[in-house]
């Protein structure tokens, strides 16, 4: 099993009920889990467009989450 600390930035706080802004959230997840497992988990839909920032860079969708990471969910900006 995988322990990730996730922190939500932007409105995203918002969709979780369960989430604290000064601790952020902790999951327990498969081994396999990937930044798409975290979104389905928390149930942030694909519409946020979502980015995850692990170890300070963009991570991929399927990008495997190693055990004790602390990843950063940010929503991506867009419009002109």
């Amino acid at each position: 099993m995988a322990r990730i600390r996730v922190k939500l930035y932007g409105a995203l706080p918002k969709l979780v009920q369960a989430y604290d802004k000064e601790r952020g959230l902790d999951l327990v997840l498969p081994d396999d889990a990937h930044l798409k497992a975290v979104l389905e988990t928390l149930g942030i839909p694909e519409e946020r467009r979502v980015v995850g920032v692990l170890d300070g860079r963009v991570i991929k969708p399927y990008d495997p989450l190693p055990d004790g990471v602390t990843l950063t969910l940010l929503e991506s900006a867009s419009g002109g």
